[in-house]
């Protein structure tokens, strides 16, 4: 038997945070200066991030540390 998980369709800011080993204040700078796309926020007013900004962010590291 083959269990599959799937993938969520967004992120809270602490799963990206641990995602990245990246702090808050990191991934808030970014979206502000417009480094990453502007993330949608949940009713609450907390942002969830989706696999476009996961994308992003994941390129941004690589190229910071040339992998």
């Amino acid at each position: 038997m083959v269990i599959q998980f799937e993938e969520p369709d967004t992120y809270s800011t602490k799963e990206i945070c641990e995602m990245f080993d990246i702090a808050k204040q990191t991934l808030y700078g970014w979206e502000k200066r417009g480094v990453i796309p502007a993330v949608a926020k949940d009713w609450r007013g907390w942002r969830r991030f989706d696999k476009l900004h996961v994308m992003a962010i994941r390129e941004i590291i690589q190229r910071k540390t040339g992998r």
